[in-house]
């Protein structure tokens, strides 16, 4: 099982996590991703969208493909500062809690 932090997402990354969940979900519009409740706030590109999603934090909503919603991981990972990961994707650098990550003292 891996170990997601939150000071492993990009400053833009947590940004935009906090805006979904700010704004009730993000709307996928001309200017980029924008907060579904302030079409005129900060506008996200695909990157860190798309790196919330490869991590679960974000979905499109059911049924709306242009609107996207935080998942339980998401709120937790943004309330607790940690979550983790039954199937991470690979290639993501999370920590694996069943190892020791320290490094080795020559």
């Amino acid at each position: 099982m891996a170990v997601l932090e939150l000071a492993m997402l990009s400053p833009m990354a947590k940004l935009c996590l906090q805006s979904t969940i700010r704004h009730g979900g993000l709307v996928v519009g001309v200017r980029g991703y924008t907060g579904r409740q302030a079409e005129a706030g900060e506008a996200f590109t695909a990157a860190p969208v798309w790196q919330l999603m490869a991590l679960g934090l974000v979905r499109c909503a059911p049924g709306n493909d242009r609107l996207l919603e935080v998942t339980d991981r998401g709120i937790e990972l943004n309330d607790c500062g940690v979550v983790e990961i039954k199937n991470p994707p690979e290639g993501l650098g999370l920590i694996d809690a069943e190892t020791d990550q320290r490094e080795a003292t020559p």
